[in-house]
């Protein structure tokens, strides 16, 4: 009889030995795929000496900020590829061990008036875990039983609903007399009562919690319906609007006090606004300057490239009083000596070689070569002559090295005798990649590794509406060929238009609204006003977030259900839902090409060049990413053939004077989006942001050669300053 074991063949005793496990994963994986310092597969890798002066400094400035109980900036900044991110990497890791709240801000793009909603939203998911029940597991229920904990007599396992809220009411009482007691910030304070004490109910299973989930939307901004609000104690006319910026602050600055009662400070960063628009620039700054002054108990960090922070505040974009906030603390970050940086790549490796570290031939390599497989001859030829270098450079060589040698091992046959022959392994020719591949690499993995990141984390992008419309403002502007993109007036029931032009002459109008609250009056309102609109474009596009439904409330002759059943007989109309991938995507999209000199290729001989948004675009183009995307493929499809536009030098310095005659100073970005968006439909056609700015900035260059206006030299592009001439006598 034929045991089991003597079925196996040889070929699968050799597909199983643990030397062969290890060639086919040293194949198959690159340990430096990631640029990025904090990522190796799907663990970060810590290297602790990098950066630990200046992780320290972070960590004690949020722990002034909730000793003294105040608001601490700080400004992280050095340049591209120095390990910003990596620091606050570690410093989330710090805080996600119980020391702190710490909250990514991404919403960048709100509108000005709506950025402290926008902010108070991130931090309410934060501590709600994406605003998804249970409630009771969640850490704002954590910070709110911390906070009753004193009033509670001691081994007291249950409370009555009076006594708990006798003692919530007690406990408090103080946090909401420091933030200020106007009417929201105490009935924010009712409204964590409510959500406390309903999500103890759901830990009993004595109820669903649906009064916490309400409570939670309040506090995160949104408006209530009346049934929701006589669920959590309020009155309806005092909820059915969302919070002003004046009271998203002051509710913010609760959750702080709240957060300190535990012992936590709340930190919120934000990375790298230079690459927004000017304006929106001068908006985010101006909310980093009313945060410091509104909160306690938090660190506001931002993380910045030096020189284009210094850069702004020069320009005025940033005014010197905000700036004075934030630079407070600065923490630079400077290029890393090599004996130091090299821990980086040994980090990576040990955690390569763990599953391999009991295999003898394997064993033997890595005894012998404390960089195997990467090899100590490669090293010293690399980086033997450098004192330092940036991470990422480092982390860049490594995986190209690594790539060598995977094309080396899977051209020998025999991969044992490849093993046997390392370091004195065949190489395979390096053929020389066109620079477009090279660019598409890098883009493809900057954008998935932002999606990747985003949908792990269920509070990293809530839904929010005026985001996603920025972000799609943003991406068709920039990317959109013949588009002419705008926000309509106030009082609109839409939020964009969007004016493509057609080849045979006329344009196509698209008008998008979007959506994003659990309040069914504010969706019957805006439903509304899109079934009255007398002049529909035509398209229309609703724009709502998967992760919330279209609110209509709870009779099923609901007003708001029979206008979206109205709007759906009406030609050109549309429902469109984003599941979080695709917010997702929006998101990377626009940061990665927002951030594109973060992102380098390797040139020819061997120097790294960063890329240009403009890059970027058209990598998006060739990759297909827009084509992918469910809304920017309506607007924005792969790139056409040149069209021949007549664009005249007068008609372009006419433009530029009367835009400066009326601003303090702009970039050419943003000049060029104005100018391709008053052109008239039949010369848009063909025409892009990029191929207008171009035009602009030729002209900008001859008047600024004739001391009409000056121009400062920016990431992309110019910004453009009007000079003052003498007056007329």
């Amino acid at each position: 009889m034929t045991s089991p074991a003597s079925t196996t063949t040889p070929a699968t005793e050799a597909r199983s030995h643990p030397v062969d496990k290890f060639l086919n994963t040293l194949a198959r994986t690159n340990p430096f795929s990631h640029h990025r310092v904090t990522a190796t597969g799907d663990r970060p890798v810590d290297v602790p000496s990098i950066h630990e002066t200046e992780f320290r400094a972070l960590v004690a400035l949020a722990e002034r900020a909730h000793d003294q109980n105040e608001a601490v900036g700080a400004v992280v900044w050095g340049e591209s590829g120095s390990g910003k991110s990596n620091l606050l990497r570690r410093l989330g890791e710090w805080a996600a061990g119980g020391r702190a709240i710490l909250v990514n801000f991404l919403e960048l793009q709100a509108a000005p008036d709506r950025l402290h909603r926008a902010v108070l939203n991130a931090v309410v998911s934060a501590l709600t875990n994406g605003m998804t029940a249970p409630w009771h597991r969640t850490p704002l229920y954590a910070l709110l039983e911390e906070l009753i904990r004193p009033a509670v007599t001691t081994g007291k396992k249950k409370l009555s609903p009076a006594e708990l809220d006798a003692a919530f009411r007690k406990q408090v009482a103080g946090p909401v007399a420091l933030v200020g007691a106007q009417p929201a910030v105490r009935a924010a304070g009712e409204l964590l009562r409510c959500f406390l004490k309903t999500a103890m109910l759901e830990r009993s299973r004595q109820g669903d919690g649906e009064a916490a989930g309400a409570a939670v939307r309040r506090l995160s901004g949104d408006g209530l319906d009346e049934d929701e609000a006589k669920a959590v104690g309020q009155r309806p006319a005092d909820v059915e609007n969302p919070l002003d910026a004046a009271d998203s602050a002051g509710v913010l600055a609760l959750l702080a006090q709240i957060a300190r009662a535990e012992g936590k400070p709340l930190v919120i960063c934000f990375d790298q606004i230079n690459n927004l628009p000017r304006q929106q620039i001068a908006d985010v700054s101006r909310l980093l300057h009313d945060l410091n002054d509104r909160l306690r108990n938090t660190l506001l960090v931002l993380s910045e490239v030096q020189g284009e922070l210094v850069k702004l505040t020069e320009a005025g974009v940033i005014s010197q009083a905000t700036w004075d906030r934030l630079s407070a603390n600065k923490v630079e970050l400077q290029r890393v000596i090599v004996p130091k940086c090299r821990r980086i790549l040994e980090a990576r490796l040990e955690q390569f070689l763990v599953p391999f570290e009991g295999e003898e031939e394997v064993k033997r390599h890595y005894t012998e070569d404390g960089l195997f497989p990467l090899g100590e001859n490669w090293f010293r030829d690399r980086f033997g002559k450098s004192v330092d270098v940036r991470p990422r450079h480092m982390i860049d060589a490594a995986r190209e090295q690594w790539e060598e040698l995977q094309k080396s091992l899977v051209a020998t046959p025999d991969k044992r005798k490849w093993l046997d022959r390392w370091p004195n392994v065949d190489r395979t020719v390096k053929e020389p990649r066109k620079v477009e591949e090279l660019i598409d690499e890098e883009v493809g993995k900057a954008v998935s590794g932002r999606i990747t990141r985003h949908t792990a984390t269920s509070n990293a992008l809530p839904p929010n509406a005026d985001n996603l419309c920025g972000l799609t403002e943003a991406l068709l502007a920039a990317s959109g060929v013949g588009l002419a993109v705008s926000r309509p007036k106030h009082g609109s029931p839409y939020d964009l238009l969007v004016r493509a032009s057609r080849p045979g002459g006329g344009e196509t109008t698209t008008g998008l609204v979007f959506v994003a609250t659990g309040s069914s009056n504010s969706v019957t309102s805006a439903l509304a006003r899109l079934l009255g609109d007398k002049n529909t474009p035509n398209q229309v596009i609703l724009v709502t977030d998967q992760r919330l439904p279209l609110a209509f409330g709870r009779a099923t002759k609901a007003q708001g259900r029979n206008h979206y059943t109205a709007l759906k007989t009406v030609p050109g109309f549309e429902h469109l839902e984003l599941p979080l991938t695709e917010y997702a995507a929006l998101e990377a999209l626009d940061t990665v090409s927002r951030q594109a000199r973060d992102l380098e290729i390797r040139q020819p001989d061997g120097s790294a060049r960063a890329l240009q948004r403009d890059e970027v675009i058209a990598s998006y183009r060739r990759t297909g990413r827009f084509k992918t995307h469910p809304l920017l493929s309506r607007f924005i499809g792969d790139a056409l053939p040149p069209v021949k536009v007549t664009i005249t030098d007068v008609e372009v310095r006419t433009f530029i004077d009367g835009r400066l005659a009326i601003t303090m100073g702009t970039d050419t970005q943003e000049l060029a989006r104005q100018f391709l968006n008053q052109l008239p439909p039949d010369r848009r056609v063909g025409l892009d942001v990029a191929g207008c700015r171009t035009r602009i900035e030729a002209v900008a260059k001859v008047m600024s050669e004739s001391k009409d206006i000056a121009m400062t030299k920016l990431p992309d592009g110019f910004f453009l300053l009007p000079k003052r001439r003498p007056a007329t006598r």
